[in-house]
């Protein structure tokens, strides 16, 4: 297991601490956050994700992220984290019957917040990969214009811990893929030119 702290940038200043559990590596994961109040930010703002620390145990994670937020929720308008979770979590709990049927009765109505988000289609044959068959020309100029205006992006030139430099078009395609229901390597070969070369 990896535990990690993150932070969200949104490109209108807003930004977001969390912690994470996750069974790959962080730079691997795909994770961007599971907002409870603030969910229509993540679908109408453009936004990059920091990985700012990894640690051995859940604990030091947690602890971590409390003083990452501090106080921030209720001082900075900016901080969309409503509240500094204090070390409280559920990890490691038992849970009663009663409880667990509780929670189950409570997800059979339960309607995830992306449900119906237009752009892409969940296709077996692609084996999971998000389809777009709505890319239009237009959206292929949007994204070589906002690539070309080259807003600035923290992590460009960092050696990752597998050698390799992370460069601009990486972490431009990782940040923006989701604003137009692409994968990252979809919006990769759109600013490269490899797709939609004639555009």
């Amino acid at each position: 297991m990896y535990f990690y702290t993150y932070r969200i940038d949104f490109v209108d200043r807003y930004y977001y601490y969390g912690s994470r559990k996750s069974k790959v590596k962080p730079e691997e994961d795909k994770y961007w956050g599971s907002p409870k109040t603030h969910k229509e930010k993540w679908n109408t703002t453009m936004y990059s994700k920091t990985i700012l620390d990894e640690f051995d145990n859940s604990t030091s994670m947690l602890n971590e992220e409390t003083l990452l937020i501090g106080t921030n929720f209720k001082d900075d308008p900016f901080c969309l984290n409503q509240h500094n979770n204090d070390n409280f979590t559920t990890l490691g709990m038992k849970m009663s019957d009663e409880t667990k049927r509780k929670q189950s009765l409570k997800k059979q109505n339960y309607v995830p917040w992306n449900k119906g988000t237009k752009g892409y289609t969940l296709n077996v044959d692609r084996r999971g990969k998000r389809h777009s068959s709505k890319l239009t020309k237009e959206d292929v100029l949007r994204i070589r214009s906002m690539y070309v205006d080259a807003p600035a992006l923290p992590g460009v030139q960092v050696v990752q811990r597998n050698g390799k430099v992370l460069t601009y078009d990486r972490i431009f395609s990782k940040t923006f893929h989701k604003m137009f229901n692409l994968t990252d390597v979809g919006m990769f070969n759109i600013i490269r030119g490899i797709s939609w070369p004639d555009v």
